[in-house]
């Protein structure tokens, strides 16, 4: 896929106004990803900050009389095309993986785009972790458990559950970090399709959340592909009639009420993409072997839910892949948990776009409290009923509802942890932990 990625749902967040803290220290460190998946063809790529999002933050942290001090770790956005020196222009000091224990002063706030690695365990705390948690996916070796173990946190942020909020101000997604990588996904999955087919043809998309509208959106854009008819399936009613307002005007899209696919919904279709999400839990199966007999021999099925399990139901003891090869039509199956990797310039800019406004949250907090501890209770107590609530309070609500985990003792479990909270709870009581919800 050499097509380049716009950013035309993706603008640049504002940044709250605060009044002013003069002459007080506070401390960042922007992590690495590179250790995600390090030695597979997935390996992470993407960076969760460029330099001049760095520079932005750290202008808007001193305009509000703070002494910044921002840490970099070396390599980390090497790979998605930002080097240290880039980094270092934009103020900030760059650091060794070996170096962060002796850091002085020690990070308030630690951010990478991706889960913990285990080298996090070595950055002297306790400090605020805000980045993706995959609990879901939890074990007792993974860089969360690491963290657990080590307990030098105050509290770790879990970016896909962060939002719900600041939408209300600005217009944008409920889960702002997210949707942000979610568009990415749907455009990708649009040019799987759009490389596969060569036009005038049926194309199914289930789900008309941010996924399937980035998808339609983006086959939409494709000056070469004219597509014969676009049929978008979405569960939930009132969404629907938004989607038909939203796309009206376009005489070759039909947008459908319904819960799954069925064969009618297939036939004669050369494309069908997975879009299906249901948050804190597994992707629902929508649709079974037989109604893909409906489409064309030779289609291509992209299925973005794969990150939730999948939504197509298969045999028990069979892969989805095995499956669909058994039909024996040639389709062509696309599962790819890493989409947003395929792009990582653009996909660190639009994480570093969505995420700015939490980071200087955080940092003003530990700022104006004393510290990331003293930050935590202080969003924990947070009221987010309140009617009138400034855009600082709303992304502090926001960040509310992503707190997984605080501590360092005893560790606090999120009442909001459902995807693996049995796996944890079994961790901590293995190494005698101790822990309490909150």
């Amino acid at each position: 896929m050499e097509q380049s990625l716009h950013h035309d749902s993706l603008q640049e967040s504002p940044l709250p106004d605060v009044e002013r803290l003069p002459g007080r220290p506070v401390s960042f460190l922007l992590g690495t990803d590179r250790h995600v998946d390090e030695g597979t063809a997935d390996q992470e790529k993407r960076v969760a900050m460029t330099p001049q999002q760095t520079r932005r933050l750290r202008d808007w942290l001193e305009r509000a009389g703070l002494q910044p001090t921002f840490y970099v770790v070396s390599g980390a956005g090497t790979d998605a095309g930002y080097l240290d020196s880039d980094y270092r222009q934009s103020g900030a000091t760059i650091v060794r993986e070996n170096e962060l224990g002796s850091l002085s002063p020690t990070p308030d706030v630690v951010h990478a785009l991706k889960e913990p690695c285990p080298y996090e365990t070595t950055i002297p705390g306790p400090f605020m972790r805000i980045g993706a948690l995959h609990v879901g996916a939890f074990h007792p070796s993974c860089g969360c458990a690491a963290l657990l173990r080590k307990r030098n946190f105050a509290a770790m942020f879990d970016g896909s559950a962060i939002g719900g909020y600041s939408c209300r101000v600005t217009g944008g997604f409920q889960a702002p970090l997210r949707c942000s990588m979610s568009v990415f996904a749907g455009k990708i999955a649009a040019d799987y399709v759009n490389q596969h087919l060569d036009g005038n043809e049926r194309v199914v998309i289930l789900g008309g959340g941010v996924v399937g509208v980035s998808v339609l959106q983006r086959l939409l854009q494709n000056e070469n592909h004219q597509y014969s008819e676009i049929v978008l399936i979405e569960a939930d009613a009132d969404r629907c009639e938004h989607l038909r307002l939203l796309f009206r005007g376009n005489a070759g899209i039909q947008v459908r009420h319904s819960r799954k696919i069925d064969g009618a919904d297939l036939q004669d279709a050369a494309g069908l993409v997975l879009a299906a999400f249901r948050p804190g839990n597994k992707a629902p199966k929508v649709i079974d072997l037989p109604s893909l007999r409906k489409m064309r021999n030779g289609s291509i099925i992209v299925d973005v839910s794969i990150d939730e399990g999948g939504s197509i139901l298969t045999p028990d003891g069979k892969t989805t892949e095995q499956a669909i090869a058994e039909l024996g039509m040639n389709h062509l199956y696309v599962a790819d948990t890493h989409m947003p990797r395929r792009y990582p310039r653009e996909a660190s800019e639009a994480h570093g776009r969505a995420v700015l406004p939490y980071l200087s949250v955080l940092l003003y907090l530990a700022a104006k409290t004393g510290g990331a501890a003293q930050a935590v209770h202080y969003i924990l107590t947070a009221d987010c009923g309140t009617a009138k609530q400034s855009y600082f309070q709303l992304l502090m609500c926001d960040l509310k509802n992503g707190l997984i985990f605080s501590g360092p003792s005893p560790v606090g479990l999120s009442k909001r942890l459902v995807k693996g909270k049995q796996q944890v709870m079994e961790f901590l009581n293995q190494y005698d932990i101790p822990s309490e919800v909150f």
